[in-house]
């Protein structure tokens, strides 16, 4: 399965990786490295992941090490990652996107 970035998660993944990494250099490649194993679990496994609370149309894959997880919809043979999603921020938000990359 191709997994892909909505092009406003690609916005929110660039802004987190900048303020991890004005917290300490080097971390924000931590996150990014987190993000793209978060995204290989998607590709390897797609429907293994939960659906989100109340909305069979989405699933979710959790981040380790940061508070963060990856809601994305599965249209055929890709994955749209709708967002990078911090875990105590504006729950659903991206709930209003297109699932157009």
């Amino acid at each position: 399965m191709n997994v892909e970035l909505h092009h406003e998660a690609m916005v929110e993944l660039e802004a987190a990786v900048d303020w991890y990494d004005d917290r300490r250099p080097g971390l924000g490649l931590e996150f990014e490295l987190e993000i793209d194993a978060a995204m290989d679990r998607i590709e390897e496994l797609p429907r293994a992941w939960p659906h989100w609370p109340g909305d069979d149309d989405f699933r979710v894959v959790r981040v380790h090490r940061f508070p963060y997880h990856l809601p994305y919809h599965i249209d055929g043979d890709r994955a749209v990652v709708m967002a990078i999603a911090h875990d105590k921020r504006r729950r659903g938000y991206w709930h209003e996107r297109s699932a157009t990359p």
